[in-house]
């Protein structure tokens, strides 16, 4: 009888975690300061997503302070297949417990929500891992336009580490990056 209570466990567990409902070691940062993530970052790389479908250069995004405590603002630029500029402005509250670099997201013109967390991050700021929780979604940023092949392999195996399935990871070229937007732009 406790064999088989054992295997209903176990086979619950592993069903939850294959849904993303139990957070696997390593997928969030511990002690995390939102003050890291007020800066200009460019894509290096990401999953494949819906929304950033047609982005095929360029992609960078600005982080600054919203208006209520904790809330951040990301204001996401890309250019698209028809050599367009593309811009969505989203804004993020703090989730979950505080310092895990959790944050649950709402596009403002839209009334759905996204979760994200920080997964990973550089201490000089240099560069950032961000994923939703499901592991679905993951991006790699860099402070500068460019990044090391070198590390963008670390990276990976540090995503990898945390449970996102990096084997249809995308780089994103930074062939023109777009002009850093200011702080103005976001109000």
């Amino acid at each position: 009888m406790a064999r088989c209570g054992r295997q209903r466990k176990l086979r619950f567990l592993l069903i939850a975690l294959g849904l993303g409902l139990v957070p696997v070691a390593g997928a969030q940062v511990s002690n995390f300061n939102e003050n890291r993530l007020l800066n200009s970052w460019f894509e290096i790389a990401r999953l494949p997503n819906k929304s950033q479908r047609t982005c095929v250069a360029n992609s960078s995004n600005l982080i600054t302070r919203g208006e209520t405590k904790g809330e951040l603002r990301w204001l996401w630029v890309c250019t698209d297949t028809l050599d367009n500029t593309q811009t969505h402005l989203v804004s993020a509250k703090p989730t979950g417990v505080p310092g895990t670099g959790s944050y649950r997201a709402r596009v403002l013109w839209l009334v759905w929500h996204h979760n994200y967390q920080v997964v990973d991050v550089a201490a000089d700021n240099s560069w950032m891992v961000l994923g939703t929780p499901n592991r679905k979604k993951l991006w790699i940023y860099s402070a500068k336009p460019k990044m090391d092949a070198m590390l963008l392999s670390e990276l990976r195996s540090r995503a990898e580490h945390a449970g996102y399935n990096t084997s249809r990871l995308i780089t994103q070229p930074q062939t023109n990056p777009a002009k850093s937007a200011t702080a103005t732009e976001l109000k």
